[in-house]
């Protein structure tokens, strides 16, 4: 999952936002693809998210995500490194305010060069391990 605007409806971001509601709806329309996702985060409550972004070559985690990030990081070249809610990212409201294990994996910037074949040669069995934790 992919949520590519840092407005997701945390606390932390909440407690950023001027004005008297510190509501999250007006700035994220149910029609936009990232609020579809919140929506769908909220009605089905998956028990681990993991997303993907570029370019802190590190595997990020929000929430009671240690042991996963661990787990994944155990087998593939990126490390475990805390970067630490940020107000309105999904981190902060999946992971700390919701309480769903949230891992980031923050891919290399020289990933773009790379090809799919060795991109899933580096990353697939870490995505195996991300779907069968804590097998």
């Amino acid at each position: 999952m992919l949520v590519t605007v840092r407005t997701e409806p945390s606390k932390l971001r909440a407690a950023n936002l001027a004005g008297p509601t510190g509501s999250w709806k007006p700035l994220l329309p149910e029609r936009l693809p990232e609020g579809a996702t919140l929506e769908l985060i909220e009605r089905e409550r998956p028990d681990r998210i993991v997303t993907f972004h570029q370019a802190a070559d590190r595997l990020d985690y929000d929430g009671p995500a240690q042991g996963l990030a661990e787990a994944m990081a155990a087998v593939c070249p990126l490390e475990v490194a805390r970067m630490g809610a940020r107000p309105g990212s999904l981190g902060s409201w999946a992971g700390v305010d919701l309480s769903i294990p949230v891992v980031t994996v923050e891919l290399p910037r020289h990933a773009d060069d790379q090809l799919p074949s060795e991109r899933w040669e580096l990353y697939g069995d870490m995505l195996r391990v991300a779907l069968r934790y804590p097998e």
